[in-house]
């Protein structure tokens, strides 16, 4: 007689490894900081991540464990899908507490930290990731090990290939940009890198389509936005939080609409791409950082489609490629088409190399056409990078390195420098507020007067990053509302005008919601979050030379943002950003890749000065010139040729109308998947009330 074990059944095996894999992330959890001599306890507030991970981490896997060991008997047990799910949070999880346990090794964030009754570091970075490595890996092998011991016939478990082609896509994604992987990133791979993906959502029902789409986009935005980790304490996981519910909603759409598509499937994915890429840069939550067409950027020929359709034309294109390669795979590895049939089927694929091809041979004649035309007149700019994070260094070093750079960059000028650029807070005491009052009332007055004195006595028109506010109310109530704001001096020491950011990073320097999610508000507020008040208007400044726009920090990523200070009459789009806090050369490099498209599709220059990041020119042809090394103290003396305000491009007299052809064609597709659906319900309930009659 066979002997009865604990492990008999394949959700026996799976309970227990579901056991163990918990006690053991708790032991590590309970232990390890006792090795390392840090104390830490465990505060399930919703300010401490790293203990709400872990948190829900148990408890999602407790909740598995008992589904599987009650349902066990039903055919439609949930549980025993769960697993590749179980893995993919397990995963996230982890990379996510890895990239977060980067704050350790922060000064300023162990200060905060120690100061702070619910925060809880390690003692540092190593520390932090070797105990994120050893209090996931339980979970991580266990869950694993899940998917092979639940399938239920020989071989590869469909869900782990439909997971392994997922994380292919979204690695192979992000190494297509500047990534800790390389600088320059890949920018071919980003032709074949959504291939794995359309295929997963190709042989996968519509459900299981919309949910590994939304697994590819949280991976890859990790992955391509680790950087932010160490931004804020709050910036990581507000960005992946948005982009799951962006790749969400819509991949909700577009995947019903391409299953749908029948033959047309091949057009119909880069479409709902591009339908996405567009909706992210859309309201308070907008955060579109590198879209797929940035990935070219060095290459100025193909780029060049951006001045009809905006960096979404490319995009498509890219898209199509994937998709079309995609569609033609599906045909070769079907069972039903004959070999001529799917030799048909490689036509998308040709047509989408030849449209690339085509946009390549057009973009070489718009830079040689360009590169004819005589300029109306050249501008001669000075732009200071200080390397240093302004906010988080002595006011009056700082302004002494700024004064430094700024002398010698006018001394070393061949020619007379029209203006003098410093980067986003270069100068952060509060010009307006400082400046009228005695330099004997206050320090920061002393300095202010010193750096307003400078100006003026030197003569030169001068750019700067500062702070900014207004006070607001009536004689009872009066309430102060901080910007962040650029500041324009004429040579005679006059500020002349003043942009206050209007497009703000949400939850890490911008939240409407106070009144209506106070809970949360408090919540950004003890994790020091920092807050602004967004601006009104697009301003444009008036040189006596030129006319110019100062879009700060992430407002460059916004095209039809940066549309409208050209609309508004910007000769020179000049984008000032502190980039130094990252102290990754990859976040400097996505940020510039993703801004400088708007030199293209505007047809106007492009300039970059940074606290350090990458400082340089973008022409309006999209060639690149003038940048210096990231994290060293210099300047840059440059010029910029325009060539007036009636060479505009087509995506600047029309907008995103590429984008709204896309996001009609994607929605016509779906309105069709619903109906047809409809209708197939409707004939197969017919059917059954037929059937039960003749009966």
């Amino acid at each position: 007689m066979r002997r009865k074990t604990i492990f008999r059944t394949r959700t026996s095996k799976t309970i227990f490894l579901i056991l163990s894999s918990s006690a053991a992330s708790a032991a590590v959890y309970l232990f390890m900081p006792l090795l390392t001599g840090w104390k830490n306890t465990l505060q399930a507030a919703p300010e401490n991540i790293s203990d709400i991970l872990l948190i829900f981490s148990l408890a999602i896997h407790l909740l598995w464990a008992f589904s599987l060991a009650v349902l066990k008997s039903r055919r439609d047990n949930f549980a025993l899908k769960a697993p590749a799910g179980m893995f993919t949070a397990s995963l996230l999880m982890f990379l996510f507490s890895y990239l977060y346990a980067y704050n350790a090794g922060l000064e300023y964030i162990q200060r905060f930290a120690q100061s702070s009754d619910i925060l809880s570091f390690a003692p540092d970075t190593t520390t932090g990731r070797l105990y994120a490595l050893f209090m996931y890996l339980p979970f991580i092998a266990s869950d694993l090990a899940a998917i092979f011991i639940l399938k239920k016939s020989k071989g590869i478990p469909p869900s782990f290939s439909r997971l392994s082609l997922t994380m292919l896509s979204a690695v192979l994604y992000s190494l297509s940009f500047p990534s800790f992987f390389h600088p320059e990133g890949f920018p071919l791979l980003a032709f074949t890198a959504l291939v794995p993906l359309i295929l997963v959502i190709n042989y996968s029902k519509t459900g299981e389509g919309i949910f590994w789409a939304v697994v590819f986009g949280v991976f890859q935005t990790t992955i391509i936005n680790y950087w932010l980790s160490t931004f804020s304490l709050v910036s990581l996981q507000a960005v992946i939080l948005i982009n799951l519910v962006h790749y969400l909603i819509f991949m909700a759409i577009a995947v019903p609409a391409y299953r749908h598509a029948d033959n047309f499937k091949w057009i119909v994915f880069p479409a709902a791409w591009v339908m996405l890429e567009y909706f992210r840069s859309l309201g308070f939550a907008a955060y579109p950082w590198c879209p797929l067409g940035t990935s070219q950027y060095k290459a100025a020929s193909f780029i060049q489609t951006a001045s009809v359709t905006g960096v979404y034309g490319i995009s498509f294109i890219i898209a199509l490629i994937n998709s079309s390669a995609a569609f033609f795979i599906s045909a070769l590895t079907g069972k039903k088409p004959a070999v001529k049939r799917r030799l048909i089927k490689a036509v998308p694929l040709l047509a989408a190399i030849l449209a690339a091809s085509l946009s390549v041979l057009w973009g070489k004649g718009e830079i040689a056409r360009l590169e004819k035309e005589v300029p109306v007149k050249t501008i001669n700019l000075s732009l200071i990078q200080q390397n240093s994070d302004p906010r988080k260094t002595d006011y009056r070093e700082n302004l002494d390195v700024l004064k430094k750079l700024t002398n010698e960059a006018l001394a070393g000028s061949n020619r007379k420098t029209d203006l003098v650029v410093w980067s986003e807070t270069a100068y952060v005491p509060n010009i307006r507020r400082w400046g009228s009052m005695a330099p004997d009332e206050h320090p920061l007055a002393k300095l202010t007067d010193e750096f307003l004195e400078y100006q003026r006595m030197g003569g030169f028109y001068l750019l700067t990053g500062n702070d900014d506010y207004e006070l607001k109310g009536d004689g009872n109530t009066i309430e102060r509302k901080e910007y962040n704001a650029s500041v324009f001096f004429t040579d005679k020491g006059k500020r002349a005008d003043t942009y206050r950011k209007i497009r703000l990073v949400p939850f890490t320097e911008y939240f409407p919601f106070r009144k209506q999610l106070p809970a949360l508000y408090e919540i950004l507020i003890k994790m020091d979050v920092n807050l602004w008040e967004p601006g009104i208007e697009q301003t444009v400044f008036t040189h006596p030379e030129f006319r110019f726009s100062t879009p700060i920090c992430f407002e460059d990523i916004f095209p039809d943002y940066v549309r409208n200070f050209a609309l508004k009459g910007a000769d020179v789009i000049l984008n000032i950003s502190n980039d130094y806090w990252s102290l990754t050369e990859t976040e400097g490099k996505q940020h510039f890749m993703t801004g400088m498209m708007r030199a293209v599709e505007n047809r106007r220059p492009l300039v970059r000065c940074t606290a350090s990041g990458l400082t340089g020119v973008v022409e309006r042809t999209g060639k690149i010139r003038d940048t210096q090394p990231f994290y060293k103290p210099l300047y840059v003396n440059t010029h910029i040729e325009l060539h007036g305000r009636g060479a505009a491009s087509f995506y600047l007299k029309y907008g995103d109308w590429f984008a709204g052809t896309c996001i009609a064609a994607v929605l016509f597709m779906f309105i069709k998947s619903i109906v047809f659906s409809f209708l197939s319900y409707a004939v197969k309930q017919k059917k059954i009330i037929l059937l039960n009659k003749n009966r």
